[in-house]
């Protein structure tokens, strides 16, 4: 098993491993989490308890479920459910049990139940599911990424926070590979923007604040040599670009004629430019 703050220490990039059916991750707080289905003894458990029983043998071993499998390149399910899954959907446990089955629906679903089977008084249940794309298919498909099992109302409330702690710690290296490359290309294309002058995205200032965040997190999750190199290839990018040829409209030929990029109004590029050495500065 490994932890979260184990998992901090190594790199929050790198996936030291691929995960079974029924190994155990645990976050920061303590909570221990199967991936992708409980082990096989619990599994036996499970299929003989009976559907009246089966929630109730959950509950009071506390068994909480993270299916990893949908933590994939095309669906970062902690950053699509952040904006609307926020500490204020959770409810009181005299709400859940009033309602037998409490639910918040917006962009995924979050639902927490009260009672099931013989024992109701005695058991809660809850989980907190999402659409993705079928890997298979490409069309919208609802899955269970977290359920949670307990006698006890406080261990199945679910946490946004608690949903990035599963992504970051589960992922595969292909996934966290892909995450790492589009992380990196978001931070410097806004750090590129707001070293050329531009303060604002659409009508929103740029915080200062934001900007630093954003160099601390270049510092922080990446080497310098990485950051170099990609800025490198922006930068080569951009000088081949101004040096293409297109087609100009001479209005003594009567007609199209190439000229070279730079030729033209280059102001642009030339402050992208000198943001690409700003930045090499900072980091």
């Amino acid at each position: 098993m490994k932890t979260f703050l184990e998992f901090i220490n190594e790199s929050k990039y790198v996936a030291k491993k691929t995960y079974k059916k029924g190994d155990v991750v645990e976050t920061s707080n303590g909570t221990k989490y199967y991936v992708n289905g409980v082990p096989p003894e619990l599994e036996k458990i499970w299929k003989s308890a009976g559907v009246d029983n089966r929630e109730w043998e959950m509950g009071k071993r506390k068994v909480n479920i993270v299916n990893s499998k949908y933590f994939t390149e095309d669906s970062d399910v902690a950053a699509e459910s952040r904006s609307w899954f926020n500490d204020k959907q959770q409810p009181t446990e005299k709400q859940v049990r009033n309602a037998m089955i409490w639910g918040y629906d917006s962009y995924g679903d979050y639902q927490i139940k009260s009672g099931g089977g013989s024992r109701s008084d005695n058991i809660f249940s809850s989980h907190f599911r999402t659409t993705i794309a079928d890997p298979k298919t490409g069309n919208d498909k609802d899955v269970v990424v977290i359920k949670k099992y307990s006698t006890k109302f406080e261990d199945v409330l679910i946490y946004i926070d608690e949903i990035q702690e599963l992504q970051d710690l589960t992922e595969t290296q292909e996934v966290r590979t892909v995450r790492r490359k589009d992380n990196l290309r978001g931070i410097i294309s806004v750090l590129i923007r707001h070293e050329s002058g531009y303060t604002k995205v659409g009508k929103e200032k740029i915080e200062q604040k934001w900007i630093d965040n954003l160099y601390t997190d270049l510092k922080e999750e990446y080497k310098k040599e990485e950051v170099i190199e990609y800025l490198n290839k922006i930068e080569k990018d951009i000088k081949e670009d101004m040096g293409r040829e297109i087609m100009k409209y001479d209005d003594v030929k009567k007609d199209f004629v190439p000229v070279l990029m730079k030729d033209k109004d280059v102001s642009h590029d030339e402050r992208k430019l000198k943001s690409i050495e700003i930045i090499k500065t900072k980091i």
